[in-house]
């Protein structure tokens, strides 16, 4: 049987072509001369060992598919990593703006450099206190959405060119556009003193889900629900499944002064009278 099998591998080789030493050559290992002592095979074994000890231990380098490095940093840079990531990015920034964007790692933050200037760097997500540094206290200019409350607890006064802050439906704040320049379709809308009569002012509190505590303030205003069932409802502001929410404060003076107008000119119909009933003889 072991006749056998020697004559099987003795003809496989044949068919491979490949003469025994020949791997170990390509592998850059010394073989046994084809003149040495065959009982001296055990310092060949031996020899074996040694080479692969060698091979397992020692750094192989990139040119023969290694990373010529014992750490992975080495790897990296011996490899080129973080050096084509940057030059990649370079080149990106010198065809858009001319300028060479590196970026390096501190260990917690991306530090940017712009030209060999360093311009900032980008904390990770449980840096807030870093974070709201580089925000000055303030929002980016570019914009952006919040969730959650906001809070101005220290806001300036304003002096000059100040105009009111709305809510869009959306969620944007802006201003209301009230220019000639914004409208089309401009007719007279009239209020008379008979609709404002039909406006009831309350006082209230809110209730504690709303205001955080069962000792709310007690507070002027206007029910929403009155205002629609009353035919108000263009001061009514609505929820996205229809109800009514709030109410625009700053138009009902517009009833006020249709209601003044109106006043106005019944007067003026009364003096009128008045000075024919006067003129008679």
């Amino acid at each position: 049987m072991d006749r056998l099998a020697n004559r099987r591998v003795l003809d496989s080789r044949k068919h491979l072509k490949m003469a025994n030493g020949d791997a170990a050559v390509a592998a850059g290992m010394d073989v046994v001369s084809g003149s040495a002592d065959r009982r001296l095979g055990y310092d060949e074994i031996n020899k074996t060992r040694d080479y692969i000890a060698q091979r397992t231990s020692t750094v192989t380098p990139v040119t023969k598919g290694g990373t010529g490095a014992t750490t992975a940093a080495g790897a990296r840079t011996n490899l080129g990593l973080v050096e084509t990531a940057i030059t990649a990015l370079n080149t990106i920034a010198r065809a858009t703006s001319g300028n060479q964007i590196e970026f390096r790692w501190t260990g917690t933050r991306i530090v940017i450099k712009v030209d060999s200037t360093d311009v900032g760097s980008v904390a990770i997500t449980s840096d807030i206190d870093y974070l709201s540094s580089l925000l000055g206290g303030k929002l980016d200019k570019a914009g952006g959405t919040l969730s959650g409350d906001l809070y101005l607890g220290s806001a300036s006064a304003v002096t000059s060119s100040y105009v009111a802050m709305y809510r869009n439906g959306d969620g944007r704040v802006g201003i209301s556009p009230s220019a000639r320049r914004f409208k089309k379709n401009i007719t007279d809308r009239a209020y008379t003193l008979e609709d404002l009569l039909r406006i009831r002012v309350v006082s209230y509190q809110l209730r504690a889900s709303v205001y955080g505590s069962v000792d709310a303030p007690t507070d002027i205003g206007v029910i929403a629900e009155e205002l629609e069932a009353a035919g108000f409802d263009e001061f009514v502001a609505y929820d996205e499944h229809g109800d009514p929410l709030s109410v625009h404060y700053e138009r009902l003076a517009l009833v006020a002064i249709g209601a003044l107008q109106d006043l106005a000119h019944q007067l003026d119909g009364l003096a009128a009278r008045l000075d024919a009933l006067e003129a008679r003889p």
